[in-house]
Order: structure tokens, then C-alpha cells, then sequence
């Protein structure tokens, strides 16, 4: 099996995506689809077909990198050894790794649930990001897998202060910032903004708060009082 057919089969399994979706959006028959996918006689595709699918799965044939823009992945202590190989081979000058906690949503009748992700900030392509939601289940074999890999001589990933926790949401109790930004936008100069990624560099900067506690709804009296600060100090500006 070539590299390219690895590559393709990964990115099919991180981004989750189903075989007649793809087949759809790719203009593939799906059994032919299904069959080459598992190096199954009689699955031919051609490699004009080959190339359409891999633009649609976000992989640039003719650079050998992952295509500009946001790469949403969802991982799992199954997969992330398939991760780690596209980030070696597709990202191999590495970059920054960023754990963000504690992310807030509503459900349909009101209630709250988090999620955790992991965003990867490649130091090689100005604009290629990586998203990756973790799975609930074998979260920490996930973490201690990827931590390891990033632990080994010569590693070109790493983490942002180990573990940087971002929980601008858990502070404030404001459903929908975070969340938005990782879950919509497509806008990768958005996503650096929110997480203070600048010259290859993260940092919480005060841009990113005050933009969190503006688009949160609340007033400033209401975040001094949840910071236990006193509302008579005036602004020196």
C-alpha cells in the first residue's frame, strides 16, 4: 500500500467521515470506493478520482502537506497513532500543541455539557491548523500517548507550558465563545486571534480575554464581582 493510500485511509478515520457521504461528494461509486479502501479486488479508482478524494479530505497531493485552513479531527486512544504519523509526515517541522478544557455547551433543553480539545498550531504552514475533539473514552491513554510522542529525542511537537488549560468559559460560566470558535469557524486567523497565536508563538493574551468577556453577555460589575474586585477603581486610560 503506498503512503498516499495511508494518508487517504487516516484522514478518512480522524475525520470520521462515512463511505457514501464521501462517495457523494467525490462522485466515486461507493463500492468501488468501499473496495479500494480495503484492498479488496475489483476496487479500482482511478487516479483522477484519487486526487478528487484527497482534496475533498483536506490532503494537497502536489505539496505532500494538509491543505490550508481548519482540519477538524475526532480522536481517541484507537487512533492517535494514526494522527502522530500525518503530523510526521505531513506537518514534520512541528509546532505547538494546545489542551483547551472545559468548553461549554447547551444542549436542546437547556442544559450544559463540556468538551475537550486539542489544537494544533503547525510552526511550518502559516495556515494549516488541526482541531482535534477527544473522545471521552481512553482520554487519559490518548493524552499519555500523544505526551509520550512529544517526549522522544528530536520531537518537533511539544506542549504549551505541558498542559495549558484555557478555561476562560469554566471562569465566567458563559456558554458559546470557545465553543464557537472550535466548533464553526473556518476562519484560521479567528482561531489564532482567540488563543493568542502569533509568530509561531501561543500565549493567553489580554486581546483574547477581553474579547471572551465582551461576547459573553455579561457586564463589567458583573465580572468584577466574579473576580472579587473592587468597582470603585477608575479607569486611567
Amino acid at each position: 500500500m503506498g503512503i498516499k493510500k495511508i494518508i487517504i485511509k487516516y484522514l478518512i478515520d480522524l475525520r470520521e467521515e462515512k463511505i457514501l457521504p464521501l462517495s457523494k461528494k467525490t462522485g466515486i461509486n461507493r463500492g468501488n470506493l468501499s473496495q479500494w479502501l480495503k484492498d479488496a479486488k475489483g476496487g479500482y479508482v482511478s487516479k483522477e478520482k484519487v486526487h478528487t478524494l484527497s482534496k475533498v479530505l483536506g490532503f494537497d497531493e502536489h505539496d505532500g502537506k494538509l491543505s490550508s485552513g481548519i482540519h477538524r479531527f475526532y480522536l481517541n486512544h484507537k487512533n492517535i497513532d494514526k494522527l502522530i504519523f500525518l503530523l510526521e509526515s505531513l506537518l514534520s517541522q512541528g509546532g505547538e500543541i494546545l489542551i483547551v478544557s472545559n468548553v461549554y455547551f447547551q444542549d436542546s433543553e437547556g442544559g450544559e455539557f463540556s468538551k475537550k480539545y486539542c489544537i494544533f498550531f503547525p510552526r511550518e504552514a502559516g495556515e494549516t491548523r488541526i482541531i482535534g475533539e477527544l473522545s471521552l473514552e481512553g482520554e487519559e491513554d490518548l493524552l499519555r500517548k500523544l505526551t509520550k510522542w512529544t517526549q522522544q529525542p528530536g520531537s518537533s511537537w511539544s506542549f504549551k507550558q505541558k498542559k495549558l488549560k484555557i478555561n476562560l468559559e469554566d471562569l465566567f460560566k458563559t456558554p458559546g465563545f470557545v465553543g464557537q470558535i472550535l466548533e464553526v469557524t473556518e476562519s484560521v486567523s479567528e482561531l489564532d486571534e482567540a488563543f493568542g497565536f502569533k509568530k509561531g508563538k501561543l500565549g493567553l493574551s489580554w486581546e483574547t480575554l477581553l474579547t471572551a468577556m465582551k461576547r459573553s453577555g455579561k457586564s463589567p460589575e458583573d465580572f468584577a464581582q466574579i473576580l472579587n474586585l473592587d468597582p470603585s477603581i477608575k479607569d486611567e486610560t
